[in-house]
Parts: structure tokens; sequence; C-alpha cells
């Protein structure tokens, strides 16, 4: 009786089962989310107008069920309105507001600034230099470059670069340093008013 059954016939009747089986559970699982997108449809078939103002949309059906708006339904969410420029009416301010002046820094501020930024830069590499030799060579080298820039002595500038010094010191090198050692290798006053004559 197999025998008359032929492998088509079987598999097509295998898969017409299986199929069969699935559109049913499908259909019993789900028919109330399959009714609700049909309806969805419906809907926006027959209502193709625009909606005039928020209430029509506080319901709407969708895959998940209605969903309805937290606000009271007489509440409508005011619309974008569109107005012409002739009634606008613009108030001026009663203070003008100051204009924003850049500060205004001379050469001489300039050039002491790139030789603050010039000397953190040899700062660097010389720390690097130094850092596995001895604290009387890293003393002397360190006077002999502060020596090379005797503008900075002495000016707001020169408590912010020995602390780099010694904070880059303390940092790299294998002994230890006081910060006071570090204020002793700038070039001392008589040096520099020598130099400068």
């Amino acid at each position: 009786m197999f025998e008359s059954i032929s492998w088509q016939e079987f598999i097509s009747t295998i898969a017409l089962l299986i199929g069969g089986y699935y559109v049913i559970t499908t259909l019993l699982l789900y028919s109330s989310e399959i009714k609700n997108i049909f309806k969805q449809k419906k809907l926006n078939l027959t209502n193709t107008h625009e909606r005039e103002n928020q209430t029509d949309s506080n319901e709407s059906i969708e895959l998940m069920g209605s969903v309805k708006y937290g606000g009271r339904q007489s509440e409508n969410v005011p619309r974008e309105e569109k107005s012409e420029t002739e009634s606008l009416s613009v108030a001026t301010t009663q203070e003008p507001e100051e204009p924003i002046t850049e500060a205004a820094t001379s050469e001489a501020d300039e050039s002491v600034l790139k030789s603050v930024s010039t000397l953190l830069a040899e700062i660097n590499t010389l720390t690097e230099v130094v850092a596995v030799g001895s604290k009387a060579e890293c003393a002397e080298l360190f006077r002999t470059l502060l020596s090379n820039y005797p503008d900075l002595f002495q000016t707001t500038h020169e408590p912010e670069i020995t602390a780099f010094i010694y904070n880059s010191c303390k940092e790299h090198c294998e002994f230890q340093i006081e910060l006071n050692e570090v204020k002793t290798w700038w070039p001392q006053q008589e040096n520099t008013g020598v130099n400068n004559q």
C-alpha cells in the first residue's frame, strides 16, 4: 500500500499539514491583533482628511491595542501658529550691552609668554637628561638654563617656573630635592645687573 505513494505526494502532504497547523495556531493565538491590524487599515482608508485638532488623535488603535493620552480630552495641544512680521512688536533692551573687548597684550608681554613656553619645554627635556644623574649636576645644568632667561627673574612667572622645575624633578629624578634649593638656582640680582650692562 505504501508503495503506491510517491515521495512527491508524501512531501506535499506533510508540507500541507505543517502549514495548516501553523495557520490555525497563528489565527487562534493572535486573532485579536490581526483584527486590530485590519481595523486600523479600514480606519485609515475611510479617514483620509487631515485632523483639525488634537482631540481627534487622543485615541489611537495600534498593534498593541488602544492608547489613551494622560490629559483630559477637553485639553487641546496648541498647534503651530503662523504670525506675520507686521504684527510682531519687538522691545529694545533698556541698558545697552557692553562690547566684548580683547585684552590688549603688548609685544613685551607676548615675548615673555613665548620665553616662558620655550623655557618649560627645555625644562622637560633637561629633566629627562638629569633623571639618572646626580643632584649637583642637576643644579648646575638648571642654573645654566635659567641664566639664559634673565628677563623672567623676579617676574610673576618665576614662582610658577620654580614650582614646575620642582615637580618635574620630584617626579622623574632619583634624588630628593627641596623647593628652596630650586629657588637658589635662579641667577642672583647682582649677576643680572652685570649682564645687562
